[in-house]
């Protein structure tokens, strides 16, 4: 081995090659792994917490190559990823459900996620760990989903913050506090482009009219740059209306 790069090219294949094999031992001795585990978790912390600067120091100075990295396997694996996921995807369901049904709105959080390349940000709200939340914005952002969110997002370098906790009891309360911080700030400052809370003893039709009042700029501006798409959709309308009364 010359170099760094062939000793990470010979693991890689090393582990692709016995990949069923590593599976098979696992299978057959998790049972003793987990045990062996369990009995030296105490000193593997303790060692971790020794070493704990170092791991970090190491981590940083090798960063971009560990970033470089766990991007391409992701990229080679992709395909796998997916069908794994889906053939367990009950699973995954069950055990999400498992470990979230005890978190209330008692755990409450205002975030804000910026990046560097804006001054502009995102508000929002959740009873989950920040962590979490901001897998599910990126996750969403992958699917093409047309949230906020994506508009910090996009840019790249961004993070979630804690803006602070709100203990409450249900969601409504929580994105009402949400809302009460987001009409702190101007529009200018924020991607956000709904409300965050919607009373729920208000009618449908009083919240349609409400969304044409606060975003009439935005449709009338819809409106001219997609003028020529809208009036043939009107056209084709006629057409077909008047071609069913036709034929009655």
């Amino acid at each position: 081995m010359k170099n760094k790069d062939d000793i990470k090219e010979y693991q890689a294949k090393y582990r692709e090659a016995n990949r069923d094999k590593t599976k098979a031992y696992y299978q057959a001795n998790k049972d003793k792994i987990k045990a062996k585990y369990e009995a030296n978790k105490d000193k593997i912390k303790a060692k971790y917490e020794a070493n704990k600067d170092k791991i970090k120091a190491k981590y940083e100075a090798n960063k971009d190559d560990i970033k470089e990295y766990q991007a391409k396997y992701r990229e080679a694996n992709r395909d796998k990823a997916k069908a794994y996921y889906q053939a367990n995807k009950d699973n995954f369901n069950a055990i999400s459900k498992e470990k979230n049904k005890n978190i209330t709105y008692e755990t409450g959080k205002i975030y804000e996620i910026t990046s560097i390349h804006t001054t502009k940000k995102y508000i929002g709200s959740t009873k989950y760990p920040l962590k979490i939340r901001l897998t599910r914005h990126k996750a969403k952002y992958k699917q093409n989903d047309s949230i906020s969110s994506k508009e910090i997002i996009k840019l790249g370098d961004y993070k979630i913050s804690l803006i602070c906790l709100y203990q409450c009891n249900t969601r409504a309360e929580l994105e009402a506090e949400e809302q009460r911080i987001i009409d702190t700030y101007d529009k200018g400052d924020l991607v956000n482009k709904n409300k965050a809370y919607n009373n729920r003893s208000i009618s449908k039709e009083e919240r349609r009219r409400q969304y044409r009042i606060d975003n009439k700029d935005k449709r009338r501006q819809y409106k001219q740059d997609n003028k020529d798409h809208l009036n043939a959709i009107k056209r084709n309308t006629k057409y077909i209306l008047g071609y069913l009364i036709d034929t009655l």
